[in-house]
C-alpha cells in the first residue's frame, strides 16, 4: 500500500492487485503450514531453527526466479514442484501479465526473458491457488498427525 500511495507501483486496480494480494496471501498460509509441521516433527525449537534455515535455501533456488524452469534439467523440474515459492511466483506473473511485458518490452533483452521462461506464466492463476491451497491442507494434516502422535505418546 505504502507502495502505491508513493507512485511506486502502477494504478492497475483491484484487478491485479486483488489477486496478487490473494496469492501473496495464500502463500505465507503454506509457508505457515509448513513451519508448523517442522515445529511438531522436532522435540526442541533449536532443531526447528536449524531445519527451516535448510528449506529456505531450496524455495530460492527452485522458484524459477533465479534460473527458469524451462532451463532446469529435470530433476531441477521435478524438486521445483514441491517449492511453493515456484507456484507463488508463476502466479505473480500470469496475474501481471510478464509474457506480454517481455514481449513489448523495448530493451533487447524482454524478447530473450520470453524465450527463457517459455509458457512458465501461462498458467491460470486458480491453478496456482489450487496448487497452494493443497500444499497448506497437505501440510497441515501432517501438523495434525505428529501432535497426534506426540500426545498418544506421552
Amino acid at each position: 500500500m505504502v507502495l502505491r500511495v508513493s507512485g511506486r507501483l502502477p494504478a492497475a486496480g483491484l484487478a491485479v492487485y486483488g489477486p496478487m494480494m490473494f496469492t501473496l496471501a495464500l502463500a505465507a498460509f503454506a509457508a505457515m503450514s509448513i513451519g508448523l509441521f517442522f515445529s511438531a516433527l522436532v522435540n526442541a525449537p533449536e532443531q526447528v531453527s536449524r531445519i527451516m534455515s535448510l528449506m529456505i535455501m531450496p524455495q530460492v533456488l527452485f522458484s524459477g526466479a533465479i534460473l527458469a524452469i524451462p532451463s532446469m534439467n529435470i530433476v531441477g523440474r521435478g524438486i521445483s514442484n514441491f517449492m511453493i515459492s515456484r507456484w507463488t511466483f508463476e502466479g505473480l506473473g500470469q496475474i501481471v501479465n510478464i509474457n506480454n511485458i517481455f514481449q513489448n518490452a523495448t530493451s533487447p533483452i524482454g524478447r530473450s526473458m520470453a524465450l527463457q521462461f517459455g509458457d512458465t506464466f501461462s498458467r491460470n492463476p486458480i491453478q496456482n491457488w489450487i496448487i497452494l491451497g493443497i500444499f497448506m491442507v497437505i501440510f497441515l494434516t501432517l501438523t495434525c498427525v505428529m501432535l497426534q502422535r506426540k500426545t498418544n505418546n506421552r
